[in-house]
């Protein structure tokens, strides 16, 4: 019995609709629309160098976040014991920065 796919067919059904109109909005000319007073102009964002500590704070987040993948019941004492023990070593680690230098 072969597997069937219902979303593969309605994708496929809507496929030349999604084309024709992704055509037809290239065609159009642009409208100018004034941006959303909400949205912050990203330009002074972008602009700003990049701090010292960028790559550190990078890094701990993506560690931090592989650990709590690596152990993920909640309260575990394993989990408890390697997070504690990982928090401890990047103190010690930012203990040997000088700050004041940043």
């Amino acid at each position: 019995m072969p597997l069937r796919r219902p979303h593969a067919a309605h994708f496929l059904a809507a496929l030349p609709i999604l084309l024709t109109v992704a055509v037809a909005s290239a065609r159009e000319p642009t409208r100018s629309v004034a941006p959303d007073p909400t949205v912050v102009p990203l330009g002074p964002l972008i602009s700003f160098p990049s701090s010292e500590l960028r790559g550190a704070v990078e890094q701990f987040v993506a560690d931090r976040n592989a650990l709590y993948r690596r152990y993920d019941a909640g309260f575990s004492p394993t989990r408890r014991d390697r997070l504690e023990s990982f928090h401890a070593g990047w103190r010690q680690r930012l203990k040997e920065l000088e700050f004041d230098r940043l």
